[in-house]
C-alpha cells in the first residue's frame, strides 16, 4: 500500500523457497525481501524466478549450484563470485528498502555501515592488532584509528560504542 502497487502473492514453489530460507538478518531481512518482491516482481503472482538472488543462491530452492553435480561444493572462484553477488544483492535490497521509505542520506548511512563492518572484521581477523588490520585492509594504521573514532568505534577492539 505504501508503494502504491498491487499485492504480490508467491506461487507454491516460491512460497516454499521463502519458507526454507534462513533469514540471517531476521525480521529486517524478511521485510526487505517483501519490499524487494513488491518493487521487482513483474506481476501479482511471484514465481521462483522473481525471488531475490540471496534466496536463489542459498541452494534451498532445488536449483543446482556450481559444482553440485560432481559431489563437491563450488570451486574457490565460484564461491567468491557467489559471496560477492550475495552481499551485493543484500546491499541492493537494503538500499531499495531505505529509498522506498524515503530515508535521508541513504548513501552516507550505508557507507558508514560498510566502513564500520570492514574495520570491525579487519580488527577481529587481526586479533585486535591495529597495524595488522590496517595492512590487511589496505589502509594506514593512522587511517584505521581516525576512521574508528569517526565511526564511533573503539580503535583498540573495534566494537561500536553505539549501535
Amino acid at each position: 500500500a505504501e508503494l502504491g502497487v498491487p499485492v504480490r502473492r508467491p506461487d507454491a514453489a516460491a512460497l516454499e523457497a521463502l519458507r526454507r530460507f534462513d533469514y540471517p538478518g531476521n525480521i529486517r531481512q524478511l521485510e526487505n525481501v517483501c519490499q524487494w518482491l513488491t518493487v521487482m516482481a513483474p506481476s501479482a503472482e511471484v514465481g521462483l524466478e522473481d525471488l531475490p538472488p540471496e534466496i536463489l543462491d542459498a541452494g534451498d530452492t532445488g536449483w543446482a549450484e556450481p559444482g553440485a553435480s560432481s559431489g563437491q561444493g563450488p570451486g574457490p572462484e565460484a564461491a567468491a563470485s557467489q559471496a560477492q553477488s550475495g552481499w551485493c544483492a543484500a546491499l541492493a535490497i537494503e538500499a531499495r528498502a531505505r529509498l522506498a521509505r524515503r530515508e535521508p542520506c541513504v548513501m552516507d548511512e550505508l557507507l558508514r555501515d560498510f566502513e564500520r563492518t570492514l574495520l570491525r572484521v579487519g580488527l577481529e581477523q587481526a586479533g585486535g592488532r591495529r597495524g595488522e588490520a590496517a595492512l590487511r585492509l589496505g589502509i594506514g594504521r593512522n587511517t584505521l584509528t581516525r576512521k574508528s573514532k569517526e565511526l564511533g568505534m573503539d580503535p583498540e577492539t573495534g566494537p561500536a560504542l553505539e549501535d
